[in-house]
């Protein structure tokens, strides 16, 4: 059987963040981890191909991607494509993510992907997309890969399911509806004092569990440090050229403040659906303070960066608001950014 996998420019050896903006590629047989994938597979299946890209260049330009990736899928003729391990790193899953979905939306290839549970691309694509459980970091990566061969053998060696794989792969997170013998009431009860009891008891309802970000230390040892505005705030040009949603955004853009003292009303609006926006459309500044950054800017040992980075927070989806943060922080990071002033409603 032969068997395409996806890595990102780190695991084929060509660099980190400064080779995060190289285009998709291929190349013959397994690369990096692939190896050792290749090894583990035996008789069940050969890596004949490699396709890798950089997080960067894959989360800006995702459309143009998905065309090339296709179409290297589409020449290599393949039985199963693989994608990663990407543990938790979030624009590798959503890379892993789009090529899965690729494959199998547009090809009918089936596909497989490894990470974290705690990667954005889970919540994502855990409905369409088999989803191989790892660790958080790469010291995982000898399990990831045992777990991947695996899982690729059993399915291959089966009728076209995934089942026999199924105690590798995180859930898919579909609710489904039943009929139960008893009525609601009754089952609160029985949890209740079952949790009283101290036996175990498991809710019908789980609630999400929201990460917690810890903000990092400050590096930015002699130099000047650059400070970035951002806002889930709906902060847009006038008229809302781009579009941005008013909620449930899935986009985000950055509007050039290069040489402006002040957000001014007729060159601004808050397009933000879920709170009352008249005070922010009377005075943008007090979405998104640049007035007062600017006033502190040669005073404060900082200089602002170039663009302010704007979407809107209302409604959004957990997975979109994960990857909307991991593509906007990419940018900052290579723009050189030390620090952010995020404002929220």
């Amino acid at each position: 059987m032969k068997i395409v996998h996806y890595l990102n420019q780190f695991f084929v050896g060509l660099g980190g963040e400064e080779a995060a903006g190289h285009p998709p590629e291929f190349r013959e047989g397994p690369v990096g981890p692939g190896i050792r994938l290749n090894e583990l597979l035996g008789e069940a299946g050969q890596v004949v191909g490699t396709i890798f890209a950089g997080d960067n260049y894959f989360s800006m330009n995702s459309s143009t991607s998905a065309e090339v990736v296709e179409g290297l899928l589409r020449a290599l003729d393949a039985d199963l494509l693989i994608a990663g391990p990407a543990f938790n790193a979030g624009r590798y899953g959503m890379a892993c993510g789009e090529v899965c979905s690729v494959a199998i939306d547009r090809l009918g290839l089936p596909a497989l992907m490894a990470m974290s549970e705690n990667n954005p691309a889970v919540e994502l694509h855990r409905a369409e997309i088999p989803i191989l459980r790892t660790s958080d970091s790469t010291g995982g990566m000898g399990q990831a890969l045992e777990d991947l061969a695996a899982g690729a053998s059993s399915y291959l060696g089966s009728d076209g399911g995934w089942s026999a794989a199924s105690s590798l792969l995180l859930s898919r997170g579909i609710r489904l509806n039943e009929v139960s013998p008893d009525r609601g009431s009754k089952r609160a009860i029985d949890l209740l004092l079952s949790k009283i009891e101290g036996h175990p008891c498991l809710t019908e309802w789980p609630l999400p569990d929201y990460d917690i970000v810890q903000p990092s230390a400050l590096e930015a040892t002699n130099t000047e440090p650059v400070l970035a505005l951002v806002t889930e705030g709906g902060l847009v040009p006038s008229g809302n050229p781009d579009r941005l949603n008013s909620g449930r955004a899935d986009r985000w853009f950055r509007y050039s403040v290069e040489r402006v003292a002040s957000l001014m009303s007729e060159e601004f609006e808050v397009i933000h659906g879920g709170i009352d926006t008249s005070a922010s459309n009377e005075n943008p500044n007090w979405m998104v303070p640049l007035d007062m950054a600017r006033k502190q800017e040669p005073k404060g040992g900082f200089s602002l960066h170039e663009y302010v980075y704007s979407t809107t927070g209302n409604q959004g989806s957990m997975p979109a608001m994960r990857r909307i943060g991991d593509e906007i922080a990419a940018e900052l990071h290579n723009a050189g950014v030390h620090a952010v002033i995020a404002t929220s409603t």
